[in-house]
């Protein structure tokens, strides 16, 4: 008997995963939707706080400091301590909890972008899977979920939002309580998700298929209306909000997808 060729090789082996897969868990920001608008508007937001101070900041600059600061930072820049440094312990917890605020859950679906092709991705594989959400996100998160349309997609067991059930990545125990709602093994899961820490670390450690999914920014639909926002859009083009290199062996996903599309190449 010739041998399997290579391409045929792996289709054999997505069919036998997709034969085990029974429940697949999303992340919300930067999977279902695209937030880099609403981290935009957020330093918009800081930047009128700290010009209430009488302080001498700009969008452009603060955009400067937000490129110089992630060239040396493992992780993500925009830390809300960077956020205190400059407006003082008061003046932080106003602006955090009076505009941040307002920004982050009462008009977060003003500001998120449905990921492109993610509404007809949910509607093939929710015909297939059962859908479930592990995402650490506000309440209001369902909010949006059903302003797109895309709320019905899921398993209300499975709509795991931190703020909800009390629980919070990267905690294993948020991804177990998952498989224990879904009533699946660890190896009949999936998690889908664009942090290695956050999500792609925990869903290895319990044993689910971890997919890591990061698109460019030029392919989340967000398209610049003005000059700062492409000045931001090409920072984070070349310096990702999130760190992009595994650091732990924990971090290495079983997957790597760049478009709904590659998803449902994978799943469907």
């Amino acid at each position: 008997m010739p041998p399997i060729p290579r391409c045929a090789a792996f289709f054999i082996f997505r069919r036998m995963y997709q034969m085990k897969l029974k429940t697949i868990f999303f992340d919300v920001g930067d999977v279902l939707f695209n937030e880099d608008r609403l981290r935009f508007r957020i330093l918009q937001s800081l930047v009128k706080a700290l010009q209430a101070q009488g302080q001498e900041w700009t969008l452009s600059k603060l955009i400067r400091v937000r490129e110089r600061r992630a060239r040396y930072n493992d992780e993500s820049f925009f830390h809300y301590d960077f956020a205190q440094e400059l407006l003082g312990e008061e003046a932080f917890h106003a602006w955090f909890t009076g505009e941040r605020y307002i920004l982050t859950h009462k008009e977060r679906y003003i500001h998120e972008i449905l990921m492109p092709g993610m509404k007809e991705l949910l509607e093939r594989l929710h015909c297939r899977y059962k859908l479930g959400i592990i995402a650490n996100q506000p309440v209001e998160t369902e909010d949006a979920l059903e302003y797109y349309g895309i709320l019905k997609y899921f398993d209300p067991q499975l709509i795991g939002i931190s703020d909800k059930v009390g629980l919070a990545k990267p905690e294993v125990t948020f991804f177990e309580w998952g498989l224990k709602n879904a009533g699946c093994k660890p190896d009949e899961a999936a998690m889908i998700g664009d942090r290695l820490e956050a999500d792609i670390a925990p869903a290895n450690r319990v044993g689910m298929t971890s997919i890591w999914f990061i698109p460019e920014v030029a392919d989340k639909g967000w398209v610049a209306q003005d000059a700062e926002e492409e000045q931001y859009l090409q920072v984070i083009s070349h310096l990702p909000n999130w760190r992009r290199t595994p650091i732990r062996q924990m971090e290495h996903p079983d997957v790597v997808v760049k478009s709904s599309h590659e998803i449902s190449d994978y799943l469907a």
